[in-house]
């Protein structure tokens, strides 16, 4: 059976990996034809894997899709997707965040943050970093908004914590059921 290859940034079982295969789930596309390709040293690594995994992929009838985080606007591996998808070197490519614009790093935690349910912790975070008179990784406000929330990083409850019909979303989702729905 063919498994289509997604490749997120991280290792397995962190926050990117533990959302996506919840949110496949979500969207009905069964993750026995996945197959989730982690890129633990984040997307510099894909370049590693342009002339040999991406290709025998392809050649054996797999899509390749990569969803990276957008990061910013002038980031030289945006263009190495968009490149390699010219080039069909992968199917396509979903840059996280992309869609949000805002003036800081665009990507899946921020993503999460922008459809949070409980925005007064959120409203917090603004507080807290005016008082220390520095900004806190957006990574760190995720894991702070999750445990404040009751929940652990190894078992986050989505639907509770964060609004999942929010129109962030629907970029992702559509392009997820527009490669991935059977």
């Amino acid at each position: 059976m063919n498994k289509d290859i997604v490749c997120i940034e991280g290792k397995p079982d962190n926050i990117d990996d533990k959302f996506m295969r919840f949110l496949l789930e979500k969207l009905k596309i069964p993750l026995n034809y996945v197959q989730f390709k982690h890129l633990a040293n984040g997307k510099s690594e894909i370049a590693n894997l342009k002339d040999t995994f991406f290709p025998m992929q392809i050649d054996k009838g797999n899509k390749v899709l990569l969803l990276l985080d957008y990061d910013y606007e002038q980031d030289p591996l945006n263009q190495t997707c968009a490149s390699y998808k010219k080039d069909n070197i992968i199917t396509d490519y979903y840059l996280i965040g992309e869609n949000l614009k805002l003036k800081k790093q665009n990507n899946l935690e921020n993503l999460l943050l922008s459809t949070a349910k409980n925005t007064n912790f959120i409203n917090c975070f603004a507080q807290y970093e005016t008082c220390i008179d520095k900004a806190l990784a957006e990574k760190s406000k995720l894991f702070a908004y999750i445990d404040a929330t009751s929940n652990k990083h190894n078992d986050i409850n989505y639907p509770e914590i964060f609004d999942l019909k929010h129109t962030n979303f629907e970029p992702l989702k559509n392009f997820l059921n527009s490669h991935l729905s059977t």
